[in-house]
């Protein structure tokens, strides 16, 4: 929602490039003009050295959360391959909102990843009353492509605001040109809603309370009613059934897997969550109270959406997850593979399809070797010319963040942070051992 901040929201979105001596601003390039969609680029730009139009330049090149590969000459910000600003739906309902007309697509690379989610795109690992109801969701939503603006009804976005390249999804041959991205094809539901978080001070009535706290701390990555999102990743429709109040309350102030703490919410604040998601309110109820208590000027914001089926999966058929290599001497993609598997899948003899919820990163060598972890809990090495796979290994744990490559007295390592449940579910009930993994060489 954006209708506060109207105009291009210099410098959200942008790759900045400053005089390290001075502070200078150089260049800059936005990827989004007036962010919506939350596609902010999170994996970090990487350097590199390229043959283009016979001379040899110094690169950035920065992978997006919507698929997009962007490659800039890093002295001067000038995209070695044009990039047209492309009109985007404009159509809105969201009252004083002003959408950016334009977006700028570039022509070369080509994606990798997937920006489109429709009827014939719905996962084929589904039962079949599920994918009837998500094709009944899907000719209900607003779904009009790449940068549809979401409003208060059901919007479809793909890649999602956690799919593409996301945190730690790139890594680089810096001398031979190379890239390598991991990206999610992970389509998310958006729906604005009025913001109740915006009252102040905090309300006094329980109910009222009760749902400020939850949209603060709770409502931008969980549902509570199936009126919400019926596939949200973070579903918490039935939660009280699994846990009891003291578990639920530890979750809330301790945090869990992805989830953060919030050990400064009072006992009495918590006991109203635990509360609330045992018999949560009608939202729309609360919300128009809320509202009009703001006198008309409420603020409105979506949960992030995310999506997945009652199994697990993600609405979309895999793969889930890519590995993806491009020449970036030529522009061009080399090879593209599914990463990882998901383990009830592979022992249905379903294999190569990609993990899913990977949050770990790829590094390469100078020997020629790519290295990533996964949701699986698979530890994969690839020829990173071909993308053929030359090892792997199960240490049991899935894995999260980019792995270390460091060099003790000679001797080459490379370290994992394991902490994370295989699988697909996040169970509150599996007490995880999390460790470090070091691998080397032997002797």
């Amino acid at each position: 929602y954006g209708a506060d901040r109207a105009g291009r929201n210099l410098y959200s979105n942008c790759l900045v490039a400053l005089d390290a001596r001075t502070g200078k601003r150089i260049w800059h390039f936005q990827f989004v003009h007036h962010d919506i969609w939350d596609y902010d680029p999170a994996t970090a730009p990487k350097l590199l050295v390229v043959d283009h139009d016979g001379a040899r330049i110094d690169v950035v090149a920065q992978a997006t959360k919507q698929g997009f590969l962007y490659v800039f000459n890093r002295l001067t910000g000038e995209p070695l391959w044009p990039v047209e600003e492309r009109p985007v739906p404009q159509r809105t309902e969201m009252v004083r909102e002003t959408l950016w007309p334009t977006q700028p697509f570039p022509t070369k690379p080509e994606p990798f990843a997937r920006q489109s989610f429709t009827e014939e795109d719905i996962n084929p690992y589904l039962d079949s009353d599920e994918r009837d109801r998500v094709s009944v969701m899907l000719q209900g939503a607003r779904n009009e492509g790449l940068f549809t603006p979401p409003g208060q009804q059901d919007t479809i976005q793909m890649p999602g605001n956690n799919g593409g390249s996301n945190w730690g999804g790139g890594a680089v041959d810096p001398e031979r040109g190379w890239l390598y991205v991991v990206s999610k094809d992970f389509p998310a539901v958006l729906k604005l809603e009025a913001e109740v978080s915006q009252s102040q001070p905090l309300p006094e009535d329980p109910d009222l309370r009760t749902r400020y706290l939850y949209d603060v701390y709770c409502h931008r990555c969980h549902t509570v009613s199936v009126q919400e999102n019926p596939w949200a990743v973070s579903s918490l429709v039935g939660v009280t059934d699994k846990l009891n109040d003291e578990q639920i309350s530890n979750v809330i102030t301790q945090g869990q897997g992805p989830m953060p703490g919030f050990p400064k919410l009072s006992d009495q604040d918590v006991g109203l969550l635990v509360k609330f998601l045992k018999d949560p309110k009608p939202i729309a109820g609360t919300r128009a109270a809320m509202s009009e208590q703001l006198g008309g000027r409420a603020r409105f914001v979506s949960g992030f959406g995310l999506a997945t089926a009652s199994n697990g999966l993600p609405l979309i058929g895999p793969p889930w997850t890519t590995l993806t290599a491009y020449d970036l001497n030529l522009g061009s993609i080399v090879w593209q593979i599914p990463l990882g598997s998901v383990p009830a899948l592979a022992e249905q003899g379903i294999k190569n399809t990609g993990s899913v919820f990977q949050k770990i990163g790829p590094v390469v060598t100078a020997g020629g070797l790519l290295f990533t972890g996964g949701r699986d809990g698979i530890v994969r090495a690839f020829d990173s010319q071909s993308g053929q796979l030359v090892w792997q290994m199960d240490i049991g744990v899935a894995m999260e963040g980019i792995p270390a490559v460091y060099q003790v007295e000679g001797r080459q390592y490379l370290l994992f942070c394991a902490s994370a449940q295989k699988g697909l579910t996040v169970s509150t009930q599996i007490e995880i051992q999390g460790k470090y993994v070091a691998l080397a060489l032997p002797d």
